[in-house]
């Protein structure tokens, strides 16, 4: 069962192109938009990490290790998502941005679903 849940979920995460998943290079674009763009963009990066959260919870409930390990005191909403997601995809800009057109050409089309998941695997590790 526990093969199962993480065979989905890593095809979730990988094929999303199939449901017309957003990647940096149009997160960006769109985060630089109108303001009626950007609140739509916060909300798909929030819908994103909801279904996270009960991928985690439901995982935990399997006795499985989740995916990433939020404190109790900790609630994420929509603005968490985005601020954890907008330090990463900032962070791997700063260190792809160096000449290197292949890799920011790999970081442009990575997928933001699964950069936010790496953002909150490094925000939040499971010890």
């Amino acid at each position: 069962m526990k093969r199962t849940l993480a065979a989905i979920v890593l095809g979730m995460l990988f094929f999303t192109g199939l449901a017309n998943a957003m990647n940096v290079d149009t997160f960006a674009a769109r985060w630089t938009g109108t303001e009626e763009v950007k609140i739509r963009t916060a909300s798909y990066v929030g819908g994103i990490g909801e279904g996270f959260m009960w991928a985690n919870a439901y995982l935990k409930l399997q006795g499985a290790k989740p995916l990433y390990c939020i404190p109790d005191d900790i609630n994420m909403a929509e603005k968490e998502y985005m601020d954890a997601l907008l330090k990463t995809v900032k962070e791997k800009i700063r260190i792809t941005d160096r000449g290197d057109a292949k890799a920011m050409k790999e970081l442009d089309e990575s997928q933001v679903g699964v950069m936010l998941l790496f953002s909150l695997q490094a925000e939040y590790p499971c010890k």
